[in-house]
């Protein structure tokens, strides 16, 4: 659904009453879901015409609403950025940068606690600590972990520092992998891990009548498609991440049996343990036994294990990401799961109908969603998914992928 000018609606709440901005007088507003991070966050840029930044003062304490559709969001300013002064027909206008984030983004980074566990699994320690703290009263996606932690105490921690430790050791009872995400989208919270996403990612169908599952595409007769592309971009692989990919030698403690223990890994073990959006990995096989080692300090084989690779699925997936701006629609979300029909470049003979690599299932690692008064359209979104594996390459030194998911 394009959101037009009469349908999306801010207002500030300052300690002198509500104002509401017309939407001529913003100049810039977007805020930001990521699976990578704790809490969405945003920046308006607005021209002062009613004098806000005189009557303030602004002292941080501010709120601004969000209005589009069907979606209300509350956020907390937790920077005035600068103000600027700009020449107009009118007269002198202040022009002021903000930003903003969720509430829980305070709560995250900056309240600190203690409190100890029994014998407790990972995931219900996460859960009493989001609604016990962040306020949380359901999850919308909430993956169980299969290991539990005995006489788990938190010495005075931020919930931020909390949630790394556990996530780091943290195994998915559906995805029997690492590599925990504590993320909020805005239909709410969720705790999951990366490859529960690529095998299980939400696919919400609103491409059209009859649609099974979105479908995006560069070029539709139908102007008004919901999921046609509008501009894309490509960030390539990331060749100085080869070594930690590689794999390597990590080392930890045994204080019970007093030495020293180590695993080896390489990574086409490692990238056979993922959820690959495609037949085909993104590497021929790079493994390196002696690409370092590291003293992760884990008191057993297994945490090891556990602490490499949640690490390692991260690192992979972000090796090639795909940047879609698309009509914006409030029903997607990051994590979900689209397809997208990549046509061809090639031409001649030997031309195929749709992109050998780049066709295929992606994985929305985040939304940008950004408004505009006077754009067409003026809601718009930045898709930035990520594209795991190769659909059909002509490359067949690529290693295959074990674990894939593909039409």
């Amino acid at each position: 659904m394009e959101i037009i000018k009469s349908q999306f609606a801010v207002a500030l709440t300052l300690d002198i009453g509500i104002v509401t901005l017309d939407a001529g007088e913003i100049k810039q507003l977007y805020y930001i879901e990521d699976i990578f991070s704790y809490s969405m966050t945003g920046k308006i840029i607005f021209t002062d015409t009613r004098g806000i930044f005189e009557l303030g003062p602004l002292t941080g304490n501010e709120w601004l609403y969000l209005e589009y559709g069907d979606t209300e969001l509350w956020f907390k300013i937790y920077k005035l950025n600068k103000v600027d002064s700009i020449s107009t027909a009118a007269g002198n206008v202040n022009v002021i940068e903000m930003f903003f984030a969720q509430e829980m983004f305070f709560l995250i980074n900056f309240l600190q606690f203690s409190r100890s566990y029994g014998e407790d699994y990972i995931s219900g320690i996460v859960s009493d600590i989001a609604q016990r703290y962040l306020n949380v009263e359901e999850f919308v996606e909430f993956e169980d972990t299969t290991n539990n932690i005995e006489n788990f105490y938190i010495p005075y921690w931020t919930i931020n520092t909390t949630l790394q430790w556990l996530m780091k050791r943290g195994i998915g009872v559906d995805s029997g992998e690492p590599g925990y995400l504590f993320y909020n989208n805005t239909a709410g919270t969720n705790f999951v891990t990366l490859d529960y996403l690529l095998k299980h990612g939400r696919t919400t169908p609103h491409s059209g009548p009859g649609s099974v599952d979105p479908v995006y595409k560069f070029h539709d007769e139908d102007p008004f498609y919901e999921d046609k592309i509008l501009e894309w971009s490509i960030s390539g692989i990331d060749l100085s991440s080869i070594k930690q990919l590689s794999g390597g030698v990590k080392r930890g403690y045994d204080s019970m049996r007093k030495k020293f223990i180590q695993n080896e890994f390489t990574y086409k073990d490692s990238v056979a343990r993922q959820t690959i959006l495609g037949r085909k990995s993104l590497f021929t096989d790079i493994s390196d036994e002696k690409a370092g080692y590291d003293l992760i300090g884990e008191t057993n084989e297994d945490g090891i294990d556990t602490v490499y690779h949640n690490q390692w699925h991260k690192k992979y997936a972000h090796q090639q990401c795909i940047s879609l701006t698309v009509k914006g629609n409030e029903t997607r979300l990051c994590g979900d799961r689209i397809w997208v029909w990549w046509p061809s470049g090639q031409s001649g003979e030997r031309s195929e109908v749709w992109h050998k690599q780049l066709d295929g299932w992606y994985l929305i690692k985040s939304i940008t969603h950004t408004f505009s008064g006077y754009a067409n359209p003026s809601y718009k979104q930045k898709l930035v998914c990520i594209k795991n594996g190769y659909e059909n390459p002509d490359d067949t030194d690529l290693l295959d992928s074990t674990k894939n998911f593909f039409m």
